[in-house]
């Protein structure tokens, strides 16, 4: 398994997804993450939007045992591939701990988000 510096790095894992990050904004996610792991900073994670994962499993690659939620409308196939590729470069501990949302992001309140 990759980890989230591999999957954001130029050339990495992330090109293998549709969808767009800008290579700066990868550079971006990556260090913020890494930074987060060496500080002890642990908790759950989110994204709005999460298309066919091209941020979103890098997220997961880092998230490890904590909580990682994706909220998307998943129209079409997006579920289905988003899955695949977790499933491709996660390992199956790290899947178990994400939760998914069908749902336009405004309609989700306090107690929703409390319940992903």
């Amino acid at each position: 398994m990759a980890d989230h510096q591999a999957w954001f790095a130029a050339g990495g894992g992330m090109e293998s997804v549709a969808g767009f990050i800008s290579p700066r904004s990868a550079r971006t996610f990556s260090t913020l993450l890494s930074w987060q792991l060496q500080a002890g900073l642990r908790g759950s994670l989110a994204e709005i939007g999460t298309y066919y994962g091209k941020t979103f499993v890098g997220m997961a690659l880092a998230a490890g045992e904590d909580r990682l939620v994706g909220v998307d409308v998943f129209e079409g196939d997006i579920a289905e591939v988003l899955v695949s590729h977790l499933n491709r470069v996660v390992d199956p501990e790290t899947v178990a701990n994400i939760r998914f949302a069908k749902a336009d992001s405004r309609t989700i309140d306090r107690a929703g988000w409390a319940e992903l």
